[in-house]
């Protein structure tokens, strides 16, 4: 153990280490994990559009520095949910996801400082109080990952999401057989993990082996050159250390706290602090990413080169937990988590947010950031679903315009993918959501300020709304959502009804 001046993660009821006879502070032990989640986001730079992205960096930057902050520990969840709240509606799955996890941890932390008011909150039991929570929350997008994916597309090879990745996955490491013969194996796979995964994690006696198939494949799914899928799985690598025993918890925070430690006493050039060198990567990994988007030929292909340099920048933080699961898993192999007490609180509400926010396609509303990643589930129309019928409570997922043309035109291939990044241009015979169509007439602006001139055709007729159209639809149709409701809906573009479900986040 290290010296007692070097201990960051010594704290009075935490978990004991294996190694030795200090009690640990899980919590700050989880705070490293959520730290480094945190800023393996942000190798993606759309952080660096606003002030509370920088915010969200300094933030995970202070709370590595010193985990056993309970202060610090609060302002980073703060400024998680506040850049999270910004963001939206325009992040992906597991983005929103994240979100309301920070959620119900505020819950979770307001609750405990109301309980321990007039005293120092106890930390070891503010983290009693958040495990049982987030494994349930991880259960539930685990269980969506699978539902959605039993539909009739997900088991077409010709189309199937897993096929797919599968088949990138393969181009990426040579090792991985491909070939059609590998086709429903993989699909059957696939779902076997993500079914397997959460049942193993929740049962005590099983936890070790859910963790290791878990770091398997979400390392495998790491590989995956679509942008953004490694700082999903180093989400998931956060999330599984709830699940732990005790002595596991204890071990890995041993670990860290010597791991820090040394950190810190890294020299060069004088005494430079560590936070300059991560500081330093992640600019540096920016700024490559920014040059690649400039070099690239179209949008698509500058997005998968910047996802790219992101997963190497995150690599040696990935490696790093991984190790330190790995080891700390055969220190303590036989290890089991005790049984966890639920305590009545406020944010056990955000588990039926969670389940209801996973059902909502099925009713006629939202389509995107419903933990359907990746699974070629259709809704709208005829639901492509084997079980789940379709029971539209409203026309927002068939109530659509189709463009002629804007003055933000392009190609399919410039502007495909654009529309889920909330970054809208259009090409002609494209068909958009009337919801979504209106939230990018109402807040487009061009390059040069003007705003959005488009010609479309709704329900037959034939439309025009900027200087050229009718002055009174153009008023109407330029009026935003209420902001609550464009933070909340979030549809993707209309498929073509007459074709399988393509593969899509």
């Amino acid at each position: 153990m290290a010296p007692r001046e070097n201990a960051v993660f010594e704290a009075e009821g935490g978990a004991v280490s294996s190694r030795g006879t200090a009690s640990i502070d899980v919590l700050g032990a989880f705070s490293v994990l959520l730290a480094i989640t945190a800023l393996t986001h942000r190798t993606i730079p759309n952080w660096t559009r606003a002030p509370t992205g920088h915010l969200s960096v300094i933030m995970a930057l202070a709370l590595l520095w010193k985990p056993t902050s309970t202060r610090r520990f609060g302002l980073f969840v703060v400024i998680m949910i506040v850049e999270w709240l910004r963001q939206l509606p325009f992040v992906p799955n597991h983005f929103f996801f994240e979100g309301l996890v920070y959620v119900s941890l505020l819950l979770t932390l307001a609750r405990r400082a109301w309980l321990d008011r007039g005293s120092a909150i106890q930390r070891d039991r503010l983290f009693r109080d958040l495990a049982p929570l987030i494994r349930v929350e991880l259960c539930v997008l685990y269980f969506f990952a699978v539902f959605h994916k039993l539909n009739t597309d997900f088991f077409n090879p010709d189309v199937s999401c897993a096929v797919q990745m599968h088949q990138d996955v393969a181009g990426e490491l040579l090792l991985i057989p491909s070939g059609r013969w590998t086709d429903f194996p993989v699909i059957a796979a696939t779902l076997l993990f993500e079914a397997l995964i959460p049942v193993l994690l929740m049962l005590r006696g099983t936890v070790r082996f859910g963790v290791l198939a878990g770091l398997f494949f979400h390392w495998l799914l790491a590989v995956h050159p679509h942008p953004g899928i490694y700082s999903f799985t180093a989400m998931m690598f956060a999330l599984y250390f709830p699940f732990l025993a005790a002595d596991t918890q204890g071990e890995l925070g041993a670990m860290w706290e010597r791991a820090l430690g040394r950190f810190r006493r890294v020299k060069l050039l004088g005494k430079v602090h560590p936070v300059f060198w991560i500081v330093l990567l992640m600019l540096s990994s920016v700024a490559v990413m920014m040059r690649v988007m400039q070099a690239s030929t179209s949008f698509k292909e500058g997005v998968w080169a910047t996802g790219q340099v992101g997963f190497y920048t995150w690599v040696p933080a990935g490696v790093f937990v991984t190790l330190s699961y790995l080891l700390a898993l055969r220190r303590t192999w036989a290890a089991r988590r005790a049984r966890s007490p639920l305590s009545l609180q406020p944010a056990w509400l955000l588990v039926p947010v969670m389940l209801a926010n996973g059902f909502l396609p099925y009713f006629g509303l939202k389509t995107l950031t419903v933990w359907s990643m990746f699974s070629n589930l259709r809704t709208e129309y005829r639901s492509n679903h084997m079980l789940m019928p379709q029971v539209p409570l409203t026309d927002l997922q068939t109530d659509h315009v189709e463009i002629i043309h804007s003055n933000n035109h392009g190609t399919v291939e410039e502007c495909d993918p654009v529309p889920t990044l909330g970054q809208w241009c259009s090409y002609t015979g494209q068909k958009i959501p009337m919801f979504e169509f209106r939230r990018w007439v109402s807040t487009h602006r061009n390059e040069d300020g003007s705003q959005l001139e488009v010609e479309y055709v709704y329900r037959g007729q034939r439309y025009q709304i900027g200087s050229d159209g009718d002055p009174e639809l153009t008023r109407r149709m330029r009026k935003p959502h209420p902001l609550w409701l464009g933070k909340l809906m979030f549809l993707r573009q209309v498929q073509d009804e007459n074709r399988p479900a393509p593969c899509g986040w």
